[in-house]
């Protein structure tokens, strides 16, 4: 008699484990193309918003002042179809108006890295230097004023050269920072005159800038070499000139070649939004250079 319910008892506990299995699978079936086109509609309405603004990201902020900076990169929402990559549009640092009012008074150097969306742009990191009492040439730069440097050069390397002796960078390290850059890699008009700094490198110079021609300095561009290559670039910018002419743009000048393919800029600007009372210093204009350019 046990033997027998036993069996009954299995007979209608499988029934039911095939009716509840029945029924969630009609359920499925029932309700699983609606979840898909939800699903769709979802990613749809995701594009669409991707498509109306391009995309922001942003390095990890460091402090300075009483405020803070950090980088940022604007991405294009739209593949660019000539490299299958979402092209850049802006790449720079944003800096907080309260740091501007409350910078210390000795020199101070900040680093940081720009956000993983600028590897298809040849800038790794920024290293940003406050000099509240300019730095030589004498007469020339030693107005308050930063200096913006968008490095190529990997950071290790940059920081591995040495102060020293021969006109303050190791001796060593200034013989690389001297080695010529091959002629088509070096933007029009820059020269080398042996402004070579530790950590950083060599300084090319635009020598019809207003400061080498009898005026006075305020916004320039320098341009980094370091053992036969081109390594930063770098703005300076009188603490002046960024708050009392926030909002201003200048052409950068190109080479005839270049030694990466990658999106490159063809203008530095600067910009002040009184909403969120910040400033910002960066690169626009991007277009793709290969290695034949």
């Amino acid at each position: 008699m046990r033997t027998r319910n036993a069996a009954i008892t299995k007979i209608l506990r499988a029934l039911y484990d095939a009716s509840v299995t029945g029924a969630i699978l009609a359920l499925l079936f029932l309700f699983l193309p609606r979840i898909y086109v939800f699903g769709q509609e979802m990613q749809m309405s995701s594009n669409e918003q991707a498509q109306q603004a391009p995309n922001t990201f942003w390095g990890q902020p460091e402090k300075l002042g009483a405020g803070k900076i950090r980088t940022f990169v604007i991405v294009a929402s739209d593949v660019d179809p000539a490299t299958n990559y979402h092209p850049p549009l802006t790449i720079g640092v944003e800096l907080d108006a309260t740091s501007l009012s409350s910078l210390p008074n000795v020199k101070t150097m900040l680093l940081t890295d720009f956000p993983i969306q600028a590897a298809r742009t040849p800038f790794q990191f920024m290293m940003i230097e406050w000099n509240p009492h300019g730095h030589p040439p004498a007469g020339i730069y030693d107005k308050p004023h930063f200096d913006f440097h968008f490095f190529i050069q990997d950071r290790q390397d940059a920081l591995a050269i040495r102060p020293g002796s021969c006109a303050g960078v190791d001796c060593t390290d200034y013989r690389g920072a001297v080695q010529a850059v091959p002629t088509q890699y070096v933007p029009s008009g820059y020269t080398d005159i042996g402004l070579v700094a530790p950590f950083m490198g060599n300084h090319l110079v635009d020598l019809t800038s207003p400061e080498w021609n009898g005026r006075p300095f305020t916004r320039t561009i320098f341009v980094g070499a370091y053992h036969g290559r081109i390594t930063f670039l770098e703005p300076m910018i009188t603490l002046a000139s960024l708050t009392s002419e926030p909002n201003s743009c200048s052409d950068l000048r190109q080479p005839a070649s270049y030694a990466n393919a990658a999106y490159y800029p063809l203008r530095l600007c600067t910009h002040y939004d009184e909403t969120t009372k910040k400033y910002r210093v960066y690169l626009e204009k991007w277009v793709y250079r290969s290695l034949t350019q």
